[in-house]
């Protein structure tokens, strides 16, 4: 047996022995298969807003490249799962001539530590933070494709989980604390909250209130549109507020106590498609078919004030759904704002402390 035909049986027991495909008859099939593979692997090293894994589907390393027009550099994430700490490490680099090249860890920056089943999520936030560091750079990729006007169920256990209710929530089924499934309708990047992301505003109140409670609501979406507005598609203040960012060519999360096939209020259909089309994000714990309640729509608060970094109150009555929700606000030890006018739930929440008033 020649030496060709040693290393061709070789590779074929070892392909056998790890169960993998070994379409080739003899070495020089083999080894023309293999400039094949060396040839798509190059093309595939130099591919922009791709991601490259050794070793796929379970991969230790992984590189990402992406040119920046402003400096003209060709920069490369690269990704290594370690084996001492099991978490993912991330390296922002590019060649600058040096010998050494220059290099930036980015650990510290990230939004804590990424198990290995974290990866999904980790490349989401990755792609967040350097949309903002790279903003003239084009074509970002994070590998999470979501088909449009498709609902998203999550388990509690998904990568992509919000991080504020493993915070918040205990997953006590007996106390119905924790939403062991959440279904979201837009765009889920939304639901993460990685590194540099902008601010959550809650943006509250009556589903009656007076013109001027509706025009501070409006303006307060319009104002805190750089922002993410939060809110939970009712009447009155969350339509406002809703319609104020979008109308400033902000984006916000509704937050609802229906299944994502029931839109409630009915007059919030058109609302609810502007949402999604501004590539906002719709969020519900009720699975299809559930219709809202006033034990629905109450339970929803807490989901609102856990996603909110501040919380705004409008106008509200003493016992209300909005008090509800302030009172998980404080729990959650959020931030509480409070329109300083004579209605009785505001006055309550300045008098007392709870909120800090403001006029506008």
């Amino acid at each position: 047996m020649s030496r060709r035909d040693k290393v061709f049986e070789a590779m074929k027991e070892c392909a056998e022995r790890t169960n993998q495909s070994f379409p080739y008859k003899n070495f020089d099939e083999w080894l023309a298969g293999a400039h094949l593979r060396d040839e798509q692997r190059e093309r595939e090293e130099n591919r922009l807003h791709y991601w490259l894994a050794d070793y796929p589907p379970s991969p230790d390393e992984l590189s990402y490249k992406f040119h920046d027009p402003i400096t003209d550099r060709l920069y490369c994430l690269n990704l290594h799962h370690g084996t001492t700490d099991q978490c993912w490490s991330v390296e922002l680099s590019y060649d600058n001539g040096e010998p050494d090249g220059w290099h930036r860890w980015l650990d510290p920056d990230l939004y804590g530590c990424y198990a290995y089943d974290d990866l999904i999520a980790l490349k989401m936030d990755l792609i967040q933070m350097m949309k903002s560091a790279f903003p003239s750079v084009e074509g970002w990729n994070d590998d999470f494709h979501v088909i449009p006007g498709k609902p998203i169920a999550l388990h509690y256990q998904s990568p992509i989980y919000p991080r504020e209710f493993i915070k918040y929530f205990d997953y006590d089924r007996r106390n119905d604390d924790a939403p062991f499934h959440l279904y979201l309708l837009g765009d889920v990047h939304l639901i993460r909250r990685p590194p540099l992301f902008r601010q959550r505003v809650a943006i509250i109140g009556s589903r009656n209130p007076d013109e001027r409670g509706l025009d501070v609501a409006y303006r307060l979406g319009q104002y805190h549109s750089s922002e993410i507005v939060v809110s939970g598609l009712a009447r009155g203040v969350d339509t406002a507020a809703h319609r104020g960012c979008l109308d400033a060519g902000g984006r916000t999360i509704a937050v609802v106590g229906a299944g994502l096939d029931i839109v409630h209020p009915k007059e919030n259909v058109d609302l609810q498609k502007r949402i999604i089309d501004s590539n906002g994000l719709i969020l519900s714990e009720q699975p299809e078919g559930t219709k809202a309640s006033p034990r629905t729509l109450i339970g929803r608060t807490r989901l609102q004030m856990a996603l909110a970094d501040k919380v705004v109150v409008v106008e509200c009555e003493k016992k209300s759904g909005t008090m509800h929700a302030v009172e998980y606000a404080q729990k959650f030890r959020k931030p509480i704002f409070a329109l300083d006018c004579n209605w009785p739930g505001n006055r309550y929440l300045i008098e007392n402390g709870i909120a800090k008033p403001f006029k506008l």
